[in-house]
């Protein structure tokens, strides 16, 4: 911002510039302020993060207080069949079961992880389902036993 600024300072005709001390406080303020719509503007258009864009649209100075599982969970990039197959960890996307090996999949429907299932969201509710988890204590506790129970046994849910 500054830079542009100079810059358009510089180049354009008859631009006056005054020095005004301004208060380190509003300065700080404005660029915050200006930072902030920046990074609100390329967090809504981004093309990737749409998952975790799903549960937290809005971008914040303070951290969210998830642990590393629910955001493993919540971006897909962790123990996930679909995610290793993506970075060319693992040749299928499918788990074990032979199912989509996503992490809504092992949430609510892998035998492998039944003792930890939540009920499955209708796919309309599925956005407002994350949400709620990710509020709920007592569904983030399960998550993050989901995750870690994929982590300690990837190869259980990896088709041979």
């Amino acid at each position: 911002m500054v830079d542009f600024l100079a810059k358009t300072a510089i180049t354009t005709a008859g631009v006056s510039i005054h020095h005004d001390p301004l208060p380190k406080c509003s300065v700080k303020s404005k660029l915050t302020e200006w930072a902030m719509k920046e990074w609100q503007g390329q967090w809504d258009h981004n093309i990737v993060g749409r998952s975790t864009y799903e549960v937290l649209p809005k971008v914040s100075l303070k951290p969210a207080g998830w642990p590393r599982e629910l955001t493993i969970f919540v971006s897909g990039n962790g123990p996930f069949p679909v995610y290793l197959k993506r970075i060319a960890r693992h040749p299928e996307e499918n788990c074990a079961s032979g199912k989509l090996g996503n992490p809504l999949h092992y949430a609510t429907k892998c035998h492998l992880t039944e003792s930890f299932h939540l009920s499955k969201p209708a796919e309309v509710n599925r956005v407002t389902w994350m949400r709620a988890v990710a509020g709920n204590k007592l569904s983030r506790n399960k998550i993050v036993q989901i995750v870690r129970f994929l982590t300690n046994n990837e190869a259980l849910i990896k088709i041979k």
